[in-house]
């Protein structure tokens, strides 16, 4: 379906000037890497889930017609799908007062007015000052449990139901460098990467550091009081003393990530 023409002047108002983005004019904005590279495949989800944040508040501001941008991955890239649904069609092509309330009221049944307030998409995982991917590692320097089969399992399956994918490899490699790591999560990539024969003691981990990145932005009232808590654990001195100075747990200013 071809966007409608308000939706469509959105579009091409917004993306004028941008040249990572490219406009196909009719449902798809492709996210390209910029001149100088700030945008680049590292963080085209990103910027992707940005740019359809923005574009959502900016088609709403008027009528509370809900999300209508979404980001999309695919084989050679990170875009933004531009997929309106019949009746969000029908709210923004009515003229009349009559009409208007009518198809309000047909959207109303197909989404409630309160669910189309949220107009995010998805969770948006960190990234560093440099607008680089986050690269949280395992190393060995930590000895850890071996998981069981069913913690295994478990983790597999949060990891498919958040769209995160899992890739067994012979060695972690991050930018072209070998990593000495058990495994490694990408948050900006959405990708968690993992040793083979290292299953058991390292995807739990992996894991949790999306675990906690959603707990952050879905429930920040949680999430501070477990960050409270943090203190109170042994385990806790043993890993900031070990992960505390390592640069890819820190932002440009030397701030420590760990929590």
């Amino acid at each position: 379906m071809s966007c409608q023409t308000g939706i469509k002047t959105a579009v091409e108002n917004y993306v004028t000037g941008k040249p990572y983005l490219k406009f196909n004019g009719k449902n798809f904005i492709e996210v390209l890497t910029s001149p100088k590279e700030k945008v680049n495949p590292t963080n085209y989800y990103r910027v992707a889930e940005g740019v359809a944040n923005t574009l959502n508040k900016a088609i709403n501001s008027d009528l509370n017609l809900g999300k209508v941008f979404y980001v999309k991955t695919y084989s050679d890239g990170v875009g933004i799908e531009i997929a309106p649904t019949v009746k969000q069609l029908n709210l923004l092509n009515a003229q009349e007062a009559k009409e208007i309330e009518e198809a309000l009221a047909a959207l109303d049944e197909e989404v409630a007015p309160e669910s189309r307030l949220n107009l995010e998409n998805d969770t948006t995982f960190a990234v560093n000052a440099e607008g680089d991917s986050e690269i949280l590692l395992q190393t060995e320097e930590i000895p850890a449990s071996k998981a069981s089969s069913q913690t295994v399992a478990f983790a597999k399956d949060l990891l498919n139901r958040i769209g995160v994918d899992l890739k067994s490899v012979k060695q972690i490699t991050v930018d072209g460098v070998k990593m000495d790591a058990n495994g490694v999560a990408d948050m900006t990539q959405k990708l968690v990467q993992v040793v083979e024969g290292k299953e058991d003691v390292a995807l739990t981990e992996e894991v949790m550091h999306f675990a906690v990145e959603i707990i952050k932005q879905k429930d920040p009232q949680l999430f501070n009081m477990l960050l409270k808590e943090i203190n109170n654990y042994k385990i806790y001195g043993e890993v900031l003393a070990t992960y505390g100075k390592n640069k890819q747990y820190q932002t440009a200013d030397d701030v420590s990530l760990i929590y």
